[in-house]
């Protein structure tokens, strides 16, 4: 294979097969037994609950993550624009 190059395999942007054939199983096997699910759900501890219900709305939420703000001033040069003197001043 050249560096750089790819010379085989799928094509950028060409969804998986395998994924989305297993995302289809997933889905039709979420909806075909949907009530025994529901049913199930409903005769687990309600701590139980709580942890399938943080675990699937990784699934439906967009993560939020932490961001740090530096309120600091940031330390700017002065500028002597006398052209005599073109030093930076601190």
């Amino acid at each position: 294979m050249a560096r750089g190059y790819k010379t085989g395999g799928r094509e950028r942007g060409t969804p998986n097969k395998t994924t989305q054939e297993l995302r289809e199983m997933i889905e039709n096997f979420i909806n075909e037994n949907f009530d025994v699910i529901k049913q199930d759900f409903t005769k687990l501890d309600p701590k139980d609950r709580m942890k399938i219900y943080v675990d699937i709305l990784q699934f439906i939420l967009p993560k939020v993550q932490a961001i740090h703000m530096d309120t600091s001033e940031p330390e700017r040069p002065f500028f002597d624009l006398n052209e005599s003197n073109r030093t930076i001043l601190r």
